[in-house]
């Protein structure tokens, strides 16, 4: 990562970009290389871990309740 932003192209075009990450403290990201009006369009939240909405999508898309979701874990399918 550190030649990413040691790169002239990317110092130019201001593509790096720092979020605060639960897991590791500030972390440098490559911004969204496309602007509007020089206006960055920049993530503000750091992606989700593997795994933080599974269960938000198990009740939601698939509706399972809790007690389903608790088998699946016990199980080790999820």
């Amino acid at each position: 990562m550190d030649q990413v932003f040691d790169d002239p192209h990317v110092k130019a075009r201001q593509l790096k970009h720092t979020l605060p990450y639960p897991q590791a403290g500030q972390v440098n990201w490559v911004s969204n290389p496309i602007r509007f009006n020089d206006i960055a369009l920049n993530a503000d939240i750091p992606p989700p871990g593997l795994g933080q909405h599974t269960d938000q999508i198990l009740e939601n898309m698939l509706q399972l309740d809790a007690q389903q979701i608790a088998t699946l874990k016990q199980q080790g399918i999820i």
